[in-house]
């Protein structure tokens, strides 16, 4: 019997007036034996009685269909290419799988092996009479047998009534869950009970019971054993489905990752003539004989110095000349600290440590991001703060134009300026429209240019030695327009000279109204101008304020003030006051960067409470530090932060 089925029957004959003996029998193990195999030889004796016994033989779990996996190599390089050989039965579809070993580490019950799969059965072993957690077993009805009287040698026998660990046909049956219809006798005789007797019994007064165990003992004072769990993995390299169709046989060519590990790899498959089958699990170890590795914290400060560490590792079967140098680059300033500056002999199996002092002089762009909207737009303190982001403005104020275009008798200033912005928008049919509306009302020079006046403008004296310039609203709305020009010429998959042809006369109307110092007349201090032309000055902004010129004034207090007391060693309150002493009556944005003592970490429900203060729009929070992101400071504020 197995998976609680008869899988093979039959019957042995004896020779005539034999017995007992001993033969042989010649089983077939198989799938259909797997993963419990329960023999079952019974005999019917000529008074009636049955006689049985039973064994059990594990059966190694197997499968019908024989699903071979392998790699052409054992090892190989991160990132080479390799071949994985698979071999199942005709028609097969199989799922091949590769992860990396320590993936199993965390969950080893996780593989699949033949034994989760046989666990899976809904039936792999059948004991007792039970049906839905209902025991079925019949009561014995038999009636008992009284007890023989047995005389030897004038001495009497009685039969005992109790017999421990004696059993019977009906037992092993019982146990293999065989159920039987028979009229053959395959239960023990049931002995009669002899009368109770009376005997006089000696009473011994009990005292507390105390139980002790000897020679052993606990120690419950014992530290536990602290077990270190690794909970960050890579990612799974193979995770595919192939068919095999008429082949029995497929070699699939993979690249192998640049992880340097040992892969698990396996495979299951399925065929509609012989069904499950499943592979042995096989290994890849990609191993890289010679490597960098290098060390550096995973953020840092621009301008904060640390040592940048790389490892050369030589695992090949020969000793190298190695050297090591950093590539120039303007985001950084690296210095050697390694005495020894020339190539360094590299045994094998050894490795070699340079390192350097690094200075950054660029910030990335991870803490950009945290501005940024869901829309792709920016903003001060991010989007959960409610604030507009850049898109959700330029969509607003393009509705706004986009109305305002559609009026009629437009001014020509204001036709200017939308043919700018919607150039900048993409909004190509609209600057389309402008540019026509306006090239009918450009004023033509005899010298070829042209330009744009307004209708009502105020009148400019003229002199006999020189031309004088135009009126600073003439200059920014030609501007405009010739900015709306060039917009419109750089996103042009072409550029023929006719395109040119209008921007060269405005050109030729604007380089004449430049004064001797290169400038023009405007009255905006973002001149449109600028754009087109360079301007003479000097921009300077972030501009460090003077010694003793401080713009700010902060104190930092600690509650307790001092170390003394056991509280004081494990959580104490800072308390930062932050005053803007300039000029100004306030500040913009200000940002208040707060570094943690060494062993100590911030707390973060006191850290969320920073954020319910009125100017504080943003708090940042990390095991090391904490940046409050003020609105604006003016003459005090405060903020409160607790640390353990």
């Amino acid at each position: 019997m197995s998976r609680g089925d008869i899988v093979k029957s039959g019957t042995h004959p004896l020779k005539e007036k034999q017995s007992k003996g001993i033969f042989n029998l010649d089983l077939l193990v198989d799938i259909k034996t797997a993963p419990l195999a329960r023999l079952l030889v019974y005999t019917l004796l000529d008074n009636g009685e049955l006689v049985a016994h039973s064994a059990n033989f594990p059966v190694e779990p197997c499968f019908a269909n024989k699903v071979d996996l392998r790699f052409a190599e054992r090892e190989g390089l991160p990132g080479s290419q390799i071949n994985l050989h698979l071999a199942a039965a005709q028609n097969s579809l199989c799922a091949i799988h590769a992860v990396d070993e320590s993936v199993f580490l965390l969950k080893p019950e996780a593989e699949l092996s033949a034994q989760t799969v046989y666990d899976l059965l809904p039936l792999t072993d059948l004991r007792g009479y039970y049906y839905k957690s209902e025991n079925l077993e019949d009561p014995d009805t038999n009636p008992c047998v009284p007890p023989k009287k047995i005389i030897v040698d004038g001495i009497r026998y009685e039969t005992d009534t109790y017999s421990y660990g004696e059993g019977d046909a009906y037992t092993i049956l019982r146990d293999i869950g065989f159920k039987t219809f028979t009229s053959a006798q395959i239960y023990k005789p049931n002995i009669c009970s002899r009368p109770e007797r009376h005997y006089p019994m000696a009473y011994m007064e009990r005292g507390p019971a105390n139980a002790r165990l000897g020679g052993m003992s606990m120690d419950n004072s014992a530290e536990p054993v602290e077990t270190t769990i690794r909970r960050f993995f890579p990612e799974t390299w193979i995770w595919s489905l192939k068919s095999l169709g008429s082949e029995s046989e497929l070699t699939l060519p993979v690249t192998i990752p640049d992880t340097i590990t040992d892969w698990r790899a396996g495979a299951f498959c399925l065929s509609p003539a012989v069904g499950f089958g499943l592979a042995q699990t096989i290994f890849l170890t990609a191993i890289q004989p010679f490597f960098v590795e290098v060390t550096q914290p995973y953020s840092v400060i621009r301008g904060e110095d640390y040592v940048m560490k790389a490892t050369i590792y030589n695992y090949l079967k020969r000793s190298i000349q190695v050297g090591v140098s950093l590539l120039l680059s303007p985001d950084y300033i690296a210095t050697p600290l390694d005495k020894e500056q020339g190539p360094h002999c590299l045994p094998v199996d050894g490795r070699k440590t340079f390192s350097w002092k690094v200075t950054p002089k660029t910030i990335g762009v991870q803490r950009q991001l945290n501005y940024k909207h869901a829309d792709g737009s920016y903003s001060t303190f991010g989007e959960r703060h409610n604030e507009p982001g850049n898109h959700s403005v330029v969509r607003n104020a393009l509705f706004c134009l986009e109305t305002v275009s559609q009026q009629k008798d437009i001014p020509i200033y204001t036709q200017a300026l939308l043919a700018y912005a919607f150039a900048l928008a993409h909004k190509d049919d609209k600057v389309t429209a402008l540019l026509q509306s306006l090239q009918q009302k450009a004023v033509k020079g005899d010298d070829g240019s042209i330009h744009w006046e307004r209708i009502v403008k105020p009148e400019v004296k003229k002199s006999l030695y020189y031309e004088p310039q135009a009126l600073s609203a003439e200059v920014e709305m030609t501007s405009y327009v010739l900015l709306t020009h060039l917009t419109m010429l750089r996103r042009a998959a072409s550029v023929s000279q006719d395109d040119l042809a209008i921007p060269t006369k405005i050109v030729t109307w604007m380089t004449k109204q430049q004064n001797p110092s290169g400038g023009f007349a405007s009255t905006q201090k973002d001149d449109p101008l600028t754009r087109i032309f360079p301007p003479q000055t000097t921009l300077r902004y972030n501009v460090l304020p003077h010694p003793g010129d401080d713009p700010f004034a902060l104190t930092v207090t600690t509650n307790p003030e001092t170390c003394v007391g056991v509280k004081a060693h494990r959580e104490f309150d800072i308390a930062i006051n932050v005053s803007y002493v300039g000029k100004r009556p306030s500040t913009n944005m200000v940002i208040l960067n707060i570094k943690m003592v060494s062993g100590f970490a911030p707390n973060r429900p006191s850290v969320k409470e920073l954020e319910k203060q009125a100017l504080i729009k943003r708090v940042d929070m990390t095991p090391r530090e904490v940046v409050v992101y003020f609105e604006k400071v003016s003459a005090e504020a405060t903020a409160r932060e607790r640390v353990s």
